[in-house]
């Protein structure tokens, strides 16, 4: 024996059923509704975009609105007999056709024998033809010419998910519509909206959750939230959706990252072993760590935007916080590495080996520093230290030390226009620091650049560069400043011949020079 299933899912339940319920769709509902209420009709639309996102409820409210008894009107009642069975799927002059399963030319020919009757008891004949990217060539072909001149009862609404397996020849016949994925914050309003309706406490967290699974499907969405209401009943909370849904709990993913950003390898291999413990899909791990990375690379590249990430409230502010200690490269960097572990890596091997490796990956390049930071944090070291040729370096005194040379204002000057002009622009700080200041006189400051710097005193010469450091110096100096780039000939080895890879300029050439390195191979 079998009981009735009375029961409606969410999707069904609260599908729209007016213009004004769409969710996120308001430049295609309102120029829709403008279309029925001056009456520019035209014969045929096509709605295009993800799935979920409104497309046939769209379509369906379209044929409500034109034969609805009250209208043509951009309100229907919803009460009436026509409204009521085209709600249903179940109005004789309103037929949904999937196009997946009625594609061939022998069902379009058939579609076009039946259009030429009149409506049976409304004002228009409407087909809605869903997935019609799936309708074979020939069928597209059989279609065309009742497509172009339909009978005046009869309007076509085609709906896809792939724009782009619509032959033009079809499209170019549509007024077409492109509807966008539904944005995060609209979804959990609808979502809120749905548990008010039904009785149900639901936190922030666990709805903000829902609708970012959902990825802007607000189908998706409502069944999502279906699923997770049948565990956790009428009070929900984020650890409610995290099981249901199988995500990682947030609180493992950010202790996880926490050791990353700290660099500190060994915490990050105990919350990996934490996660193992847990039982927790590590692959999923691995995509919720990209994802709060990538929150983070967003606040750390454009502060004030925060509507660019989709968390809000106390969230918000500890991803903020968190994402100024935190260059956009080292987040760039470390996206890399996890994104690499949710890839096809964790489908070939042992996927808790592979977020290890991710997590010991990326904490040792939390600790690397750019070529261009670490050269300036260098400027003036010699590395490695190279003994005096005259003395041994075991034989060296720690107590003699040599004489420091005077310093002069003009010196002085120079290494605060160094240090400002570091915090304006590391590339062009790079270059400059390997000049001296000569004279500072007349508002012109003139710098010096030895011989095997030329590239260098090149690319502080470019305009563009020159303003910056003029701009600084400016800054530092208390009045107008022009910059003078000189070559202090014989002051050093000549510089390589144009196109070296290890030019002067080329972060090679400064980590050969500050390091003592050597070229082995050139790629």
């Amino acid at each position: 024996m079998t009981a009735a299933r009375d029961y409606q899912v969410f999707a069904r339940r609260f599908r729209p059923a007016t213009f004004a319920e769409v969710v996120g769709q308001e430049v295609v509902t309102r120029t829709l509704a403008n279309a029925v209420a001056s009456g520019r009709l035209a014969q045929a639309y096509l709605f295009a975009g993800p799935r979920g996102v409104g497309k046939t409820s769209v379509a369906r409210i379209l044929a409500k609105a034109l034969n609805c008894a009250h209208g043509p009107t951009i309100t229907p009642c919803g009460s009436c007999d026509n409204c009521l069975t085209i709600a249903a799927g179940n109005d004789t002059d309103v037929l949904e056709i999937d196009g997946a399963s009625h594609g061939l030319v022998e069902d379009i020919r058939r579609l076009n024998e039946r259009i030429r009757f009149a409506p049976a008891h409304s004002r228009y004949k409407v087909y809605i033809i869903d997935e019609v990217h799936s309708i074979s060539g020939q069928a597209f072909n059989a279609l065309l010419k009742t497509l172009e001149e339909p009978p005046d009862h009869t309007l076509f609404v085609f709906a896809t998910t792939r724009i782009d397996k619509v032959p033009e020849t079809i499209a170019s016949r549509c007024q077409r519509f492109i509807f966008r994925r539904v944005r995060t914050a609209d979804i959990e309003a609808k979502l809120a909206r749905i548990a008010a309706a039904e009785g149900i406490t639901a936190d922030a967290k666990a709805l903000n959750l829902i609708a970012r699974r959902a990825s802007g499907s607000m189908r998706d969405a409502e069944s999502l939230f279906d699923q997770v209401i049948a565990f956790a009943g009428d009070h929900l909370t984020a650890r409610d959706v995290e099981r249901t849904l199988g995500l990682v709990a947030a609180e493992a993913v950010e202790a996880l990252l926490a050791a990353v950003l700290a660099g500190d390898g060994a915490a990050a291999l105990r919350a990996v072993d934490e996660l193992a413990r847990e039982g927790a899909d590590l692959t999923q791990a691995s995509h919720q760590a990209v994802e709060y990375l990538r929150d983070l690379l967003v606040l750390a590249a454009a502060p004030e935007d925060a509507d660019l990430v989709d968390v809000s409230g106390e969230e918000l502010e500890k991803e903020r916080t968190l994402a100024a200690l935190h260059s956009p490269s080292v987040l760039m960097n470390l996206i890399s590495v996890f994104l690499d572990a949710a890839g096809p890596m964790a489908r070939v091997f042992p996927p808790r080996l592979v977020l290890e490796y991710a997590a010991l990956k990326a904490a040792r390049i939390r600790n690397l520093l750019p070529v261009e930071e670490l050269l300036a944090a260098c400027e003036g070291a010699e590395f490695p230290p190279r003994p005096s040729a005259a003395v041994p370096a075991a034989a060296a005194s720690p107590a003699v030390a040599p004489a420091a040379e005077p310093v002069t204002a003009l010196a002085a000057t120079w290494q605060k226009i160094l240090a400002q002009l570091a915090k304006a622009d590391r590339v062009l700080h790079a270059h400059v620091s390997r000049a001296r200041p000569i004279e500072c006189a007349d508002g012109v400051l003139r710098i010096g650049f030895p011989d095997a710097s030329r590239a260098s005193a090149g690319k502080a010469d470019e305009p563009k560069r020159r303003a910056v450091l003029e701009k600084v110096a400016g800054e530092v100096l208390g009045e107008e400043v022009k910059v003078r780039v000189e070559v202090e000939e014989g002051a050093g080895p000549a510089a390589p011949p144009d196109g070296d890879l290890f030019g002067a300029s080329s972060p090679a050439s400064e980590i050969k020079k500050k390091f003592g390195g050597e070229v082995v191979e050139e790629k």
